[in-house]
């Protein structure tokens, strides 16, 4: 039997909670990841503004 992708989810979140999850997830000498990891969202648009420059829907799958 084959699987299909994964269901996606959304959760609409602050930029400053986003990067607080990553700090908490990342060990302190990876912490340099945090920027590449938020481009490579952005850049892949799992990512998006929404309401302005307050909250930003991030998709994940």
């Amino acid at each position: 039997m084959a699987l299909g992708p994964a269901p996606s989810t959304t959760v609409e979140t602050t930029l400053y909670d986003l990067v607080s999850v990553l700090c908490d997830e990342l060990e302190d000498e990876e912490e340099e990841l945090i920027l590449p990891i938020l481009v490579h969202l952005l850049n892949s648009g799992r990512i998006k503004f929404i309401d302005g420059h307050r909250k930003y829907k991030v998709t994940c799958s």
